[in-house]
């Protein structure tokens, strides 16, 4: 029986059905500590990020300075573009230019939730004292693939998957062995919530996931050495081709087509 709620409904169902699930992982493996119980409302209601111990434990001398009065201006800036992007620019554009509507929208609301408000919120919670990392860390800075993935491009994710996977699975079985593991439970997670939705496309998230735990394993080893692929050239380039390249895989035709332009419809961006 077909569904009555629309794909990108089921998108948006599915990715806050992985974040609650994912949110009270990391709540339930909170070490003790004496935080008030507002603390705990606010990690698992109003902050994105799964970093439950700093958020929920940490005082205000462990949170790190920054400008948060430049930041939000910033921060400010990704809404407004994205807007700007999403519901004045796409419009413009002709029916036959689907794909470029499509990577507009999908691209305008990341600059909008993820570099925008998350990160208002992150500034908000450090105005309070609390240790709220932002979740996007200037990601066109990484010099490397790791970097990316590991201290710059969503670190509520990071997080959560150093905590529940890799740490877990090196202390078994080596740094390797977690490597792969965490990047396969990425593609899993993105297939349940790109491909699913879709009705189309099954395993090229994964897949996508999968070149970057190769990316990674690649850089790493001596033939990268050899090539200059860890200088800061070469690891930036090596990190623009593994994260560019393949990325049709994750955000794939079905997805773009089934999804993301109908959402764009439902909220007059079309």
């Amino acid at each position: 029986m077909e569904s009555s709620i629309p794909a990108w409904g089921q998108m948006w169902l599915s990715a806050v059905l992985v974040y609650a699930v994912c949110k009270a992982t990391v709540w339930m493996r909170l070490s003790d500590c004496s935080a008030p119980y507002w603390k705990h409302v606010a990690l698992l209601l109003a902050w994105p990020g799964m970093n439950a111990n700093e958020f929920v434990c940490n005082n205000s001398e462990s949170t790190p300075h920054r400008d948060l009065t430049c930041d939000s201006i910033w921060a400010t800036a990704s809404i407004l573009l994205g807007a700007f992007l999403f519901w004045f620019v796409a419009p413009q554009l002709s029916s036959e230019r689907d794909t470029l509507i499509a990577w507009l929208g999908m691209t305008a609301t990341i600059l909008m939730l993820h570099f925008g408000v998350f990160r208002l919120l992150a500034n908000y919670w450090q105005s309070k004292g609390i240790d709220a990392r932002p979740i996007m860390i200037a990601p066109w800075a990484a010099s490397s693939v790791s970097e990316f993935w590991g201290q710059r491009w969503n670190t509520g994710f990071r997080d959560l998957a150093a905590q529940c996977i890799f740490r877990p699975v090196a202390r078994r079985a080596g740094v390797a062995s977690a490597t792969w593991a965490v990047f396969l439970f990425s593609g899993i997670v993105h297939d349940l919530v790109i491909s699913l939705p879709a009705g189309a496309g099954f395993g090229r998230p994964t897949l996508y996931f999968l070149i970057q735990a190769i990316a990674v394993q690649f850089e790493h080893g001596a033939l990268a050495k050899r090539l200059g692929m860890r200088s800061a050239i070469g690891g930036r380039l090596l990190t623009l081709v593994a994260v560019l390249a393949p990325v049709d895989l994750l955000f794939h035709a079905p997805f773009r087509t089934n999804v993301i332009i109908p959402f764009m419809e439902a909220l007059g961006a079309r």
